[in-house]
């Protein structure tokens, strides 16, 4: 093929947790043989700052060229649909480049029919510099005489990084390693102590990151929950955390009200341990208290709470299928991903190959083709969301006598 027209009408990009967001691009016709190897301007706006899963290319003509003639090629999906992740920092740019296999995208039928169907690769071609930024979200608690140990974290910059306290005081008989973040020793005051980390990178300029934190610390052998944070979690993914505490009389027995965590997760009155499948997004706090053996019994109350994120945009992920020969068993599978699984796959328009049929529990295609032809259909993927999520893609199968 001397050169394969490829014309784009529209780009839209998914925002992680967000909105499609629709691009104009470039609509004049490139051809993929003349830009191997070399850049191809296609698109550049300013959106949204976060997280995008996902890009789609609505393609409006494909024109191959061989040495003697020019055919029309056909876009089975009409639309390109690319699933991969990158990020868009603010103040900075975000290069992402689509890179075609050209001679690999184009099918010839045994008919003399030409179809397009795709190959590329998604690349991230520059990425962002990201803001130096604290990470850890709270320090957990202590006691007078038991050694404590914890470490600051942070993201971005350029490291190596120099902590500081910066405002207030840490527990006295605590100390924080400037190089590596590391917060230790054995507390000698009870109390509740507030203060300011401040954290440096070797950037030219330098950045600084700084974030207030407290611990508190309980008199000497008295019971006091540690934990001061819980993971996020995602809808429809399983969760598992555990509450800590020290001092007292073990065993102890934890306990909150019953409708404080989120829908679908339990606490072990015997353990502290946080777990199930989170059934509604949303920002829970609640109260977790915790009781000992002792007499009297000692107790101590701690507020914390936990997001459950919205479930990954349910998209599928396959945009074509292997050829088929009549006459020869065959088998592929369409795949999605995001959504709350399991899947349900079922054929919404057009109809599969003669002798093929769709598993709707696995979404394997499965068969032995009887009749030859280009089979055009579109598959359909719902998961078990509340409201169930779905969608659609339009793929095809060609079929050729086997010989």
């Amino acid at each position: 093929m001397n050169h394969i027209w490829v014309t784009v009408q529209n780009l839209k990009v998914h925002k992680d947790g967000g909105s499609w967001q629709t691009i104009a691009v470039n609509t004049q016709p490139f051809d993929l043989k003349a830009i191997e190897g070399i850049e191809q301007f296609l698109a550049s706006k300013v959106v949204e700052t976060g997280r995008y899963t996902q890009l789609r290319l609505e393609v409006g003509s494909v024109e191959v060229e061989t040495a003697t003639e020019k055919h029309d090629a056909t876009v089975p999906s009409g639309e390109i649909k690319l699933v991969g992740t990158f990020e868009v920092v603010e103040g900075k740019t975000t290069v992402v480049a689509l890179d075609f296999d050209g001679e690999k995208s184009v099918i010839v039928t045994g008919g003399g029919k030409y179809i397009f169907k795709p190959v590329i690769k998604l690349l991230l071609t520059k990425q962002p510099q990201r803001n130096l930024d604290i990470t850890t979200a709270s320090l957990p608690n202590g006691a007078v005489a038991v050694a404590y140990n914890a470490t600051l974290e942070a993201s971005a910059g350029v490291s190596p990084y120099t902590w500081s306290v910066s405002a207030g005081n840490l527990p006295a008989g605590l100390t924080l390693n400037s190089a590596t973040g590391a917060i230790s020793g054995t507390p000698t005051t009870a109390g509740n102590y507030e203060f300011t980390v401040k954290v440096e990178d070797k950037s030219s300029p330098v950045q600084s990151s700084t974030k207030k934190f407290s611990i508190r610390i309980a008199a000497a052998g008295a019971l006091i929950i540690t934990t001061t944070s819980l993971p996020d979690g995602k809808l429809g993914a399983a969760y598992s955390a555990t509450v800590a505490a020290i001092g007292g009389t073990t065993p102890y027995t934890w306990s909150t009200s019953a409708d404080s965590l989120p829908a679908g997760l339990t606490l072990n009155s015997a353990t502290g341990a946080i777990s199930g499948t989170p059934t509604n997004k949303g920002n829970y706090e609640f109260t977790i208290k915790v009781e000992d053996k002792s007499t009297p019994l000692q107790s101590d109350n701690q507020k914390l709470s936990i997001r459950i994120a919205a479930a990954a945009e349910l998209t599928i992920t396959t945009n074509s299928l292997p050829e088929g020969k009549v006459g020869t068993a065959y088998s592929a599978t369409v795949e999605a991903t995001g959504g709350v699984p399991p899947y349900t796959w079922s054929i919404s328009a057009g109809s599969l190959p003669a002798g093929l049929t769709l598993n709707p529990t696995t979404g394997a295609i499965s068969g032995t083709p009887t009749a030859a032809g280009n089979y055009e259909f579109t598959v359909k993927v719902e998961d078990k969301s509340t409201p169930a999520q779905s969608d659609t893609q339009n793929l095809s199968i060609m079929v050729s006598i086997g010989t």
